[in-house]
């Protein structure tokens, strides 16, 4: 449906940025352990470019997910992500009220945006390609997302590994019926997830350089 000059180029955003949650979670690593999302030690945001002039950037605050980890077999791993759409949040309060109005993510009718995996599959040293499937205003499509591992250190205290990994992507806004001041906002959505994973010990090895 079309808009009213409103920016709508965050609901798309929003629903990425539910996905790349999954990588974040808590706890000593062994076997297919199974770690609770831990919003303490990640971000979930998301930009779209306005007019091809300028970009608009926004975040959810709340957001529940586990992160099921098989040490000897990194692709098996699985991620399930939960996210509150009404928690959606940008710098300025009445773009944030037009995010949460039926044009864009429609809280009122869908309160959760949810994304479950599929298959995570190694694509290069530190480097993973995560599809899935994202539910957003009640439709469900795929979406495949690029996880990468950008700092391994070792917690002096306890041992343990701390890996911190970037998710990103794009979806389609329209894929998700957001079809709101088209000319205004591009419909493509970019997604910018921070996870931070605490392992038992090292299973995984940073890249160089990006």
């Amino acid at each position: 449906m079309q808009g009213s000059g409103r920016w709508p180029g965050w609901a798309r955003l929003g629903a990425a940025a539910a996905v790349l949650v999954a990588a974040i979670a808590a706890g000593p690593a062994r076997a297919a352990d199974r770690f609770q999302l831990d919003q303490r030690y990640g971000t979930i945001a998301f930009t779209v470019s306005n007019l091809g002039l300028f970009r608009s950037h926004g975040e959810f605050a709340r957001f529940a997910g586990r992160l099921t980890l098989d040490a000897a077999d990194p692709a098996a791993t699985s991620i399930g992500v939960t996210v509150a759409a009404e928690s959606v949040r940008t710098p300025w309060a009445q773009e944030t009220d037009m995010l949460r109005s039926a044009d864009f993510f429609d809280v009122a009718r869908y309160k959760q945006i949810r994304f479950r995996s599929e298959a995570v599959r190694p694509t290069g040293p530190g480097r993973y390609a995560i599809a899935g499937r994202l539910t957003l205003r009640g439709i469900t499509r795929p979406i495949t997302l690029a996880a990468r591992l950008v700092h391994a250190t070792t917690d002096p205290a306890t041992g343990r590994q701390i890996d911190d990994f970037v998710v990103t992507g794009t979806l389609s806004r329209k894929d998700f019926g957001m079809t709101a001041d088209p000319l205004f906002i591009a419909d493509r959505v970019g997604i910018d997830i921070h996870a931070r994973i605490i392992l038992a010990r090292p299973i995984l090895t940073a890249t160089h350089g990006g």
